[in-house]
């Protein structure tokens, strides 16, 4: 039997509610000062590639081979609590304009992430911590580029998110008709069955733009 492979990416929901407005306007200009926790880049397990098959019947997973890492950054951890990292931003930016410095946004799903292609990491200004992807990631609601209509506002809110240790204790699988190259079949989605051991939370500032007098 032959198994086409295809790419597919994974998005958690990025629902986290707002705990406070640290600045809003036509504009912003704001520093912060916030802890974040220290990560690392852990391998949990393997799963299988993602296949497209003429049927709905996925093959016994345990037959296929197990040849997608599942990656996460995981909270370091001493003592039985996440070893924090307090850090200083300065954000700026322009409601109709793109982005002039600063931490953009947060990340979905709390301080661990499962990507398929790698891992986004950077240095915090002394270099002494690596942070992943989990730290800094994209602005809730798309990016923040050239926007000249009437009423555009940006705003810097902070969020709480959960610290969460992972472990991946199987495989589960969706499938969907659909059609690959003109051909019709079923998408078999492999994703990690996760245990989550929360440690605690942690508040990030994210950048976001919205309109004058919506409601969101």
């Amino acid at each position: 039997m032959n198994y086409v492979n295809f790419k597919s990416s994974f998005r958690p929901a990025c629902d986290h509610p707002v705990m406070n407005i640290l600045a809003s306007g036509k504009s912003v200009d704001v520093t912060v000062r916030h802890k974040i926790p220290v990560t690392r880049s852990e391998t949990i397990g393997m799963i299988p590639s993602d296949v497209f098959l003429s049927h709905d019947q996925t093959p016994d997973v345990t037959g296929l081979a197990h040849n997608r890492p599942v990656t996460y950054e995981q909270p370091l951890v001493e003592g039985g609590a996440p070893v924090m990292l307090e850090v200083s931003q300065r954000i700026q930016a322009r409601a109709s304009s793109p982005i002039l410095s600063g931490l953009v946004g947060g990340f979905c799903g709390g301080v661990t992430g499962f990507i398929a292609g790698g891992l986004v990491s950077m240095l915090t200004g002394n270099g002494a911590f690596l942070m992943g992807g989990a730290a800094l990631g994209t602005a809730t609601g798309g990016g923040l580029g050239a926007l000249s209509a009437v009423g555009a506002r940006v705003r810097v809110v902070e969020k709480e998110f959960p610290i969460e240790q992972r472990a991946m204790t199987g495989v589960e699988v969706q499938v969907s008709p659909g059609k690959l190259d003109g051909q019709p079949g079923f998408f078999h989605r492999f994703e990690p069955r996760l245990q989550r051991t929360p440690l605690g939370s942690y508040t990030q500032p994210i950048l976001e733009r919205y309109r004058e007098g919506s409601s969101s």
